[in-house]
């Protein structure tokens, strides 16, 4: 009766055997035909991800003495804060003069909306406080600048304007200046 038993058990264990390669078999056969149905079936995808431009331009408007009407587009393709310099210079020819700009050079008269939707801040740029869409201009910042001088120079009032992205509201922090809750800008003054 032992030998019966013992043979039994042999079979058995040849029968598990086989039953175990098979299974191991019939998997990798089913995760190697996956692997190709996947790389058969896949689309090649591309990353529509594109950039913003942030961007600005002066919008002005001059009669070879009067500059009037100055205002800053947003050129960009997303809302912006935007900031300007002013920088009045003497030129003669094409090149500045060595000569310093005196207050008492030349008039300027600020557009309406200065002490409100202009800001004069501590680093001596102009903000915008409210963002600016796309597209879209500033209110006016100069109604008018003219020169009260004649020195033999030509005067010049150059304007420096730049732009930076409304959201994330952290990013004008490059500027030193926060956003309110109305999403107007915080400037130092």
């Amino acid at each position: 009766m032992r030998m019966k038993l013992a043979g039994a058990w042999r079979r058995l264990g040849k029968r598990r055997t086989v039953l175990i390669v098979s299974v191991c078999l019939v998997l990798a056969a089913a995760a190697g035909l996956t692997v190709a149905w996947l790389t058969a079936e896949s689309a090649l995808m591309t990353n529509g991800f594109q950039k913003s431009s942030v961007t600005c331009g002066i919008e002005e408007a001059f009669d070879g003495h009067v500059k009037s009407h100055v205002a800053i587009r947003n050129t960009g393709d997303i809302t912006a804060y935007i900031r300007a310099a002013l920088v009045p210079v003497w030129k003669d020819g094409g090149n500045v003069a060595g000569a310093a700009v005196s207050p008492s050079d030349y008039s300027i008269t600020m557009g309406d909306g200065f002490g409100t939707e202009w800001v004069l801040g501590a680093d001596g740029y102009y903000y915008c406080v409210s963002p600016v869409p796309a597209g879209e201009t500033t209110p006016v910042l100069i109604e008018s600048c003219t020169v009260s001088v004649n020195n033999g120079y030509a005067f010049e009032l150059q304007i420096a304007a730049q732009a930076v992205q409304a959201a994330p509201a952290s990013a004008v922090e490059v500027w030193g200046c926060g956003v309110d809750d109305d999403g107007n800008l915080e400037v130092p003054q």
